[in-house]
């Protein structure tokens, strides 16, 4: 199955609570064969080795996008009425990717890590 997995962390490495649930869940995934499509966002540059190492071993493909100053995030979902936790993980240029990604390729399942990515 070709999956496309949403995820409001870099799910690696497994650290802390929501890192280790969907990094598990990824690695299970990929080891029964199937084909896992990740997309995140991140705070800090530094998490850009992380997906590498994710692109090398559990993912066929991996769309990251930095997230703009946190401030910024909540103040923007405040005045579209966004929730905070919806208005904090979202990234209009990982939007484009996602629907970009969508328009050119079949996707069996989408995974949400978080009810804030499912919007």
């Amino acid at each position: 199955m070709n999956i496309l997995l949403l995820s409001h962390r870099v799910p690696f490495p497994p650290n802390k609570g929501e890192k280790i649930r969907t990094f598990h869940q990824l690695k299970h995934l990929s080891e029964l064969g199937h084909q896992i499509h990740l997309f995140s966002p991140y705070e800090d540059p530094t998490e850009l080795a992380h997906f590498n190492a994710l692109r090398k071993t559990l993912c066929k493909s991996v769309e990251a996008a930095p997230l703009k100053h946190k401030a910024i995030r909540l103040l923007t979902g405040l005045a579209k009425g966004q929730s905070m936790s919806v208005a904090n993980f979202y990234d209009k240029a990982l939007q484009q990717k996602f629907d970009q990604f969508l328009s050119g390729n079949i996707v069996d399942a989408i995974i949400c890590s978080a009810s804030s990515m499912a919007e």
